[in-house]
């Protein structure tokens, strides 16, 4: 645990790589669906700038569509969690919930070739010198003719 989060702290661009490429399908979602419900949302905000031309009609009516419009993305994204069967014709469940197992090989194969590789799990068991995880299992493992300072090398 302690290895991930440092890793995250440390190099930001890690982070940030994780959730593009985890997240790659949901952003693209997102992206597709404020185009289509930020068009629909705003003809209703046109027309309500007719009905009410009024000079606040169109900054509330905006801030009122992208609200919206953000809600009902982030709603598919992740709800229903279980799958919803309905009226036996077609199952819905959210979009990130039924990616599941895929995001899940995704993350895994991300942080093994980013953040757990072996030199960051070597420098990380051995930080702190003779007081690290590492010298400890070694010191516990390896008989004590050794001497300390061969195995905090």
């Amino acid at each position: 645990r302690h290895i991930v989060l440092s890793a995250f702290v440390r190099d930001k661009v890690v982070l940030v790589d994780l959730f593009q490429k985890v997240g790659r399908v949901e952003l693209e979602f997102l992206v597709n669906s404020g185009f289509g419900f930020g068009f629909i949302l705003g003809l209703a905000q046109m027309a309500a700038w007719v009905a009410v031309p009024a000079p606040w009609t169109l900054p509330v009516a905006g801030a009122l569509v992208g609200y919206v419009t953000n809600w009902i993305a982030i709603k598919l994204l992740f709800e229903p969690a279980e799958p919803v069967n309905v009226a036996n014709l077609f199952v819905i469940q959210g979009l990130f919930e039924s990616r599941q197992v895929e995001v899940s090989d995704e993350f895994g194969a991300f942080l093994k070739k980013r953040v757990l590789d072996s030199s960051s799990l070597l420098e990380d068991l051995s930080d702190g010198g003779n007081d690290g995880t590492l010298y400890a299992f070694l010191r516990r493992q390896l008989p004590y003719p050794i001497p300390g300072h061969i195995l905090s090398a």
